[in-house]
């Protein structure tokens, strides 16, 4: 296990849960969890990798293209590789590991991933499933797919919820109406309830910076491989805007408080 950011912290304590002592020594598989891609082309140079591992799960948060390039340097070196990334809840425990990679290195780092996945279930939780969704930077595809659904649905959700404040309807009793029908969601729930008085205003998803950066690498990923996204880039504009503005630390209930706050001022014009 190699890596000193949180994410590496966390991966430690999973390995760890699941009885796996995560030793940072040369071993057959290195889990690596680093800051950014440059760190990883760092750590694995062909130079100094005298005793080099023979499989790599890399859980470095990158772009898609970057992972691929470094699956196929790692194959030139002889060595595996695949790519790990975790699916939040809202409550941010872990949904789901998904793993990008060739099909026989994915089998191969099973064991390790069967360890993640114990260790990192929360108590009194249901199993973590492992998912290969593909090839190689497949997992970071299934983040971004996740990001555009999070976000897409809060902005839905926010101007639903102004819409029925504006015309005297009862949120709460709203989402509650449709909560067993085609636009439920974990989203719907947890945002209309932050909307009410006296409702969470936390557990709704990540902060509004985070999500601006991370919609900002989406887009250009999209952009490069000639997909058109028009509205996450529209929901973009506004988490960026929000998020410049002062609100980066907010989650995403501030979509909807920044919809009501426009309604005010709309209203007494």
């Amino acid at each position: 296990m190699i890596g000193d950011t949180p994410h590496a912290g966390d991966l430690r304590a999973w390995l760890r849960a699941a009885g796996v002592e995560p030793a940072d020594s040369m071993a057959e598989c290195w889990v690596v969890a680093l800051q950014d891609c440059a760190e990883v082309d760092a750590l694995l140079r062909p130079d100094d990798l005298a005793a080099r591992p023979s499989l790599v799960i890399d859980a470095t948060p990158a772009p898609v293209a970057g992972l691929r390039a470094r699956e196929r340097r790692l194959a030139g070196l002889g060595i595996e590789c695949v790519d790990l990334a975790c699916v939040p809840t809202a409550d941010g425990q872990v949904a789901a590991l998904v793993v990008g990679g060739d099909p026989a290195a994915c089998d191969r780092a099973r064991p390790w991933l069967d360890a993640l996945a114990r260790g990192s279930a929360s108590p009194g939780g249901g199993a973590v499933a492992v998912t290969r969704v593909g090839a190689a930077g497949a997992s970071a595809v299934a983040l971004d797919c996740h990001r555009i659904l999070m976000v897409g649905t809060a902005q839905a959700v926010a101007e639903a919820r102004v819409l029925a404040h504006a015309l005297e309807a009862d949120v709460a009793r709203v989402a509650a109406a449709m909560a067993g029908g085609f636009a439920a969601s974990e989203a719907l729930a947890r945002l209309c309830r932050a909307g009410s008085p006296g409702g969470a205003q936390t557990g709704c998803g990540p902060s509004l910076g985070a999500c601006s950066r991370d919609l900002g690498a989406l887009l250009d990923e999209a952009h490069a491989a000639g997909c058109a996204l028009p509205l996450t880039a529209v929901v973009a504009q506004h988490v960026g805007a929000l998020a410049g503005s002062g609100q980066a630390h907010d989650d995403l209930s501030a979509l909807g408080e920044a919809l009501e706050r426009l309604r005010a001022r709309r209203g007494r014009q």
